[in-house]
């Protein structure tokens, strides 16, 4: 009979055979070893020693790491996404700027005692709420102090039928802005009621934007309280938000 490698430890119940291998010189007893069929076991004979399971293989102790191999190419990526950088909300701002007409409300004498001429400019004389850099220029004409995007909105009442829309000034002159004329044909007098509003993007700072009656309507426009029952005083205002 063939006698398998046991050079290996046997598997005790009991300590005292913790460090003995199967051999022809061991002193443990067979009682003294587990008798599990999946686990190795081991006995004593005067001829021989015979394992009748094959031992495990114990792993041995963990080797030293290896040296760090190369660094890799350079991978292949999209240049980084450039998103514009958006106003801080500090540097935005919202003004109203709006004039009276005589009637209950207005303690003073209306603000449109003359009338607005072709190709003039709306006045709105006083000042409601003003923010961020968004200020008068004149009665009638208005800062937009940084290059940006503005939303505009005005309302005005007068005699007269006729078109009113806005005029951008960036250093070069005057310019209509034609997007935003907007028109009232009544043909009855009095109570022409003219609400605006537009987009408007700048490309300088400081540009100066105004509410125009446009000279294609080749006559004045009268800005006057209400008729009949409506004896407040008038508002005509304008609201300027810069957005983006």
């Amino acid at each position: 009979m063939t006698t398998p490698n046991c050079n290996c430890p046997c598997i005790p119940i009991v300590p005292c055979c913790a460090s003995i291998e199967c051999g022809p010189d061991s002193d443990c007893e067979e009682s003294d070893f587990i008798s599990d069929p999946d686990q190795p076991s081991c006995h004593d004979s005067e001829e021989d020693s015979e394992c009748e399971n094959e031992c495990p293989e114990i792993p041995g102790p963990q080797g030293p790491l290896g040296l760090s191999g190369p660094q890799g190419p350079a991978g292949f990526g999209l240049p980084p996404l450039m998103v514009p950088q958006a106003i801080p909300e500090q540097r935005r701002g919202i003004s109203r700027f709006y004039g009276m007409t005589s009637g209950i409300g207005n303690s003073t004498t209306t603000d449109y005692a003359t009338n607005v001429p072709s190709g003039a400019a709306v006045p709105f004389p006083r000042d409601g709420f003003v923010s961020g850099g968004i200020v008068r220029n004149s009665p009638s004409s208005f800062i937009l102090p940084s290059i940006g995007t503005y939303k505009i909105n005005w309302t005005v009442q007068t005699n007269e039928s006729g078109q009113l829309q806005l005029d951008l000034d960036e250093g070069k002159g005057r310019t209509v802005v034609y997007t935003s004329t907007i028109k009232n044909q009544n043909p009855n007098l009095g109570d022409h009621l003219f609400v605006g509003n537009d987009i408007l993007s700048t490309t300088v700072n400081n540009a100066i934007v105004r509410v125009i009656n446009s000279a294609a309507n080749y006559r004045p426009v009268t800005i006057v309280h209400g008729y009949g029952a409506s004896t407040h005083a008038n508002v005509q205002s304008l609201l300027i938000e810069q957005v983006l």
